[in-house]
């Protein structure tokens, strides 16, 4: 059993959530990488089903104590 949604379902199921959640997801930063010409892929809030990068891996920035 499962539900299938087009974007346009899934971003007004997302936009319900988001009156009582912050919603975090990978997405994509660009030109805020390593070097001025890459991508950073990071946590982040999102407003957008589009805005989620699915293909990339996520760049976890470690705290120093």
């Amino acid at each position: 059993m499962g539900y299938k949604f087009n974007t346009e379902n899934a971003d007004n199921q997302l936009l319900s959530l988001f009156d009582k959640y912050d919603i975090y997801a990978p997405k994509r930063f660009p030109k805020q990488g390593r070097y001025s010409d890459t991508d950073i892929i990071r946590y982040a809030k999102i407003k957008s089903l589009n805005e989620i990068e699915f293909f990339k891996k996520v760049i976890i920035l470690q705290k120093k104590c």
